[in-house]
């Protein structure tokens, strides 16, 4: 077969399979051999006007595929492999790119865009394909050819979209005078081109959206196209495109939007009430996402902005809009549907959070006057209206009067016959046990809990999947994950509810809605906080649990789904087998054979979720045992290798090496004949620039625990220990410094420095009792790391504050004046600023190290 019937019979899914496969096949043996053949095949049937659309367009598609992958390890492979393509080939295919961007068939130029944006992904980071943007914003700005001109603005959206923007900052200027001049055209398509590339722009136009006179510009472009009020009116996507500019544009700009706020307000406004649904979501967004950075302000997670309480003086007019929108029910609507009613919702609960009590002024009289009313819609609405004024605002405040006595009536409505009212009730009553669970204590908890429970076997899975909900929340609001309490308010409801819990998961229909799932988060919840005088109905638990992973053992998944569904319920068991570890504790021991075996297949499986929460059960099992656990660390051990390995998962990374912690903790020197591959496998880690960074504090953390419960023994790691650690600060530090505004950065760097100082009082503490002189030649080193974090100590994190000041506490107990006359001024200033430290808990790390001194 030639290349265009190969190609036409790979994505035929009308003929007999045999022939597709065979036709697969041969596209994947022609990668694996020679790449640039391959390569330049797909494009010369891709720019081939003669050939048939489906050819192209799939021609096309694997040849971007030859560049891009959703896996980041394997991007980067892929990456190398175009950049080693011969240089005549690689700039033979970029040639015929550019042509196709002309061709007369849509589907063509669209591919042709997306394959151009890649390669530039490649090539501009290496200093290549340089001036491909300019020449591509030329043509942005050229009307002679509608069709060029549509596509180069699509192939710059996706530029904008997949390229690193510190590699788009000098282009900046010619990108926004390209997508100006599309969005002023009168042709929809260039419009609607142009706004997408904007609004993949928005990221990296920061220098020219400080420029006043640009600024109003883009401003008065975005806006007139959002409008339904100016002609040309563009389409309904060209408008939600608009509007979604202006949603990026608060989260990114806050700070410059002030000028143009009364414009906004009318022109978000007017698109909820007027415009088509898909464009009133988007205004609708904007004041979410105004919510959210207004939250991060006052919350400090942004420091450089200076809040306006834009939120709070759009209020009292927002707020009918939204009772609007939650009065446009759609009774039909899925549960994944998004439509106006939900994202009513959703904008009303972020308000809630962001304001706090006084939108309770604006919100309950609507509640008030509909809660009863005959009309389904209007009580739905205040159902919805008053469960979303449920966080952000006090039990003490004036929502506290309403709430105890909205209880009874939300009660009642779970007997109405409207499915969406029942819904809501539950997940009212649910975001109450959340936020508010101390008023249901107070009055009302048996009945509300009752109730719940009833809810339960409601036959719409939907809501029994919001008693579930409730149940959680108040299983949480009654107990604490690690109380050691005699009885709590749940106790006497603990049996019959578990047992109803246990129903559900047994539903023909607990497939849907994820009610399965849900009830088995209640309750982990339920035994996770339960009080002592329920254990022996936990211990109970425990072979039932044990018997139903069991079964999903047996089973032999047919097909996606059902692995799938195997997976996410072992995943569950074993969280709730790591619950019952946790409280039972020694109780286990009957049960930790079996636990372990059928622990140690899951193991075996390649599921993330099914690892992360194994490994966590075997965690809480080694804390039950303790020095008994060693028994299973000839079985165990190589499967937590493979675990702290697994660089493509970070999670079961992380959690590997928690677990790591945990089974140190337990059994202690007993851990010495798997102590050489152990640190080996940390230390290869720590140097592995393939695994996430995120795992690596934990990771330095972790040689403290390994010190600590190896005593003396640790000696012989700690040199290469504690260069590795050394060149992992030195190596953020600089970073920082080259960086200085990155705020992820800089919360990694403290991270990092936290995890450090935990380390080395792990390390001083497993090695002073014999060994302290060995690691009394690094103290130097230790003393300049901690010099430079007092010297920020105003704007260091408590956690950080604590960790340094803790250490110095340490140091100084273990080696006394020969440390303390050598303490530079800041590390002293850091200590005595500590005692009067806004937080509490650096107040007590300083009271506490101080009082270990000698």
């Amino acid at each position: 077969m030639s290349l265009t019937e190969i190609l036409l019979a790979a994505n035929d899914q009308s003929i007999d399979g045999t022939r597709r496969n065979v036709a697969l096949r041969q596209i994947q043996e022609a990668e694996k051999g020679n790449i640039e053949h391959y390569i330049g095949s797909l494009m010369q049937e891709l720019s081939d006007e003669s050939k048939p659309e489906g050819s192209r367009i799939l021609a096309g598609t694997l040849l971007k595929n030859t560049m891009v992958s959703r896996d980041a390890g394997k991007r980067k492979e892929l990456a190398l492999r175009w950049l080693n393509v011969n240089v005549d080939t690689r700039a033979q295919v970029k040639s015929m790119v550019l042509t196709t961007l002309s061709s007369p068939k849509k589907h063509a130029r669209v591919v042709a865009a997306t394959v151009a944006a890649h390669i530039l992904r490649i090539e501009l980071p290496t200093g290549q394909w340089q001036d491909f943007v300019p020449q591509l914003c030329q043509v942005c700005q050229q009307p002679s050819n509608p069709n060029q001109r549509e596509a180069a603005l699509m192939c710059l959206g996706f530029i904008c979209e997949e390229c690193d923007h510190e590699y788009l900052l000098k282009y900046s200027g010619n990108v926004v005078q390209s997508v100006y001049s599309a969005m002023t055209d009168t042709q929809d398509n260039i419009r609607l081109e142009g706004t997408k590339a904007l609004c993949n722009s928005l990221e990296f136009i920061g220098g020219v959206m400080e420029n006043e006179d640009q600024r109003n510009h883009i401003m008065k472009v975005i806006c007139e196209t959002a409008s339904r009020n100016h002609q040309p009116v563009a389409s309904k996507e060209t408008r939600e495109n608009a509007m979604e500019c202006l949603v990026k544009l608060v989260a990114l700009y806050y700070d410059k939007i002030g000028p143009y706020m009364q414009g906004l307000f009318s022109l978000t406004c007017e698109a909820v009430k007027q415009d088509e649904e898909e464009v009133a979501l988007q205004g609708l967004e904007f004041w979410t996402s105004m919510c959210e950075v207004e939250q991060e302000i006052i919350d400090n997670s942004i420091t450089d902005v200076k809040i306006m309480y834009y939120v709070k003086g759009a209020t009292k007019f927002l707020i009918p809009l939204l009772w609007e929108c939650l009065n446009k029910q759609d009774e039909h609507a899925g549960e994944d549907d998004w439509n106006i009613c939900f994202a009513g919702g959703t904008c009303l609960q972020a308000i809630s959070s962001t304001i706090g009590d006084p939108i309770v002024e604006h919100v309950m009289p609507l509640v008030l006057a509909n809660i009863q009313s005959p009309e389904w819609r209007k009580m739905e609405a205040a159902t919805l209206a008053f469960g979303s004024i449920l966080e952000g605002t006090t039990s003490n405040g004036p929502l506290a009067s309403y709430l105890a006595e909205s209880v009874q009536p939300l009660l009642a409505h779970m007997g109405h016959p409207n499915h969406l009212i029942k819904e809501s009730t539950a997940w009212c009553i649910g975001r109450m046990a959340e936020f508010h669970c101390e008023i249901i204590k107070a009055v009302c908890l048996q009945p509300v809990l009752e109730c719940m429970v009833n809810t339960l076997r409601d036959p719409e899975p939907r809501i029994a999947s919001k008693g579930c909900y409730a149940i959680l929340n108040l299983a949480q609001g009654c107990g604490g994950w690690d109380d050691e309490d005699t009885t709590n308010e749940m106790s006497p409801f603990f049996l019959p509810t578990s047992s109803a819990l246990l129903a559900v998961v047994d539903r023909q229909d607990a497939g849907s809605s994820g009610l399965r799932s849900s009830a088995w988060e209640a309750l982990g919840a339920l035994v996770g906080c339960c009080a002592q005088d329920c254990l022996s109905v936990v211990r109970d638990l425990l072979p039932v649990l044990l018997d139903r992973l069991e079964q999903t053992l047996a089973v032999t998944p047919t097909d996606e789904n059902m692995l799938k569904q195997i997976n996410d319920m072992q995943g569950l068991l074993c969280g709730l087998l790591h619950f019952v570890c946790r409280k039972l504790k020694s109780d286990v021991r009957p049960f930790v054979q079996r636990m372990m075996t059928d622990i140690l297949t899951l193991l075996k499986n390649d599921n993330s979720t099914v690892q992360e929460e194994a490994f966590m059960a075997v965690g809480a099992i080694a804390n039950a045992l303790g020095e008994d656990f060693a028994v299973y660390l000839e079985s165990f051990f190589p499967l937590l290798c493979k675990g702290l390995k697994n660089f493509e998962a970070a999670s079961v990374c992380t959690i590997a090496v928690g677990t790591l912690s945990d089974v140190l903790s337990a059994v202690k020197t007993k851990i010495a004949p798997c102590c050489d591959d152990m640190m080996m496998i940390l230390l290869q880690n720590l140097g592995n620039g393939e695994l996430d960074k995120d795992v690596k504090p934990a990771i330095i953390s972790t040689f403290g625990d390994v010190a600590l419960n190896i005593d003396a023994h640790f000696e012989k790691y700690l040199p290469v220990v504690m260069q590795v650690i050394s060149t992992a600060a030195v190596k953020v530090n600089e970073e920082v410094q080259k960086n200085p505004d990155n705020e992820d950065l800089v919360s990694y760097q403290n991270e990092l420095r936290e995890n450090i100082f935990t380390s080395y009082t792990g390390i001083l503490m497993g090695l002073k009792k014999k060994k302290s002189l060995a690691f009394k030649d690094y103290v130097p080193q230790i003393i300049a790391q901690l010099q430079e974090v007092s010297r920020e100590r105003a704007s260091i994190p408590p956690g950080t504050y604590c960790a340094a000041v803790s250490l110095v506490g340490d140091l100084l107990n273990v080696y006394g004046q020969s440390v303390k006359a050598s303490l530079p001024v800041e590390i002293s200033q850091l200590v005595d600023e500590g005692s009067r430290h806004e937080d509490e808990t650096v107040r007590e790390a300083v009271q506490w190290a101080m009082g270990n001194v000698k």
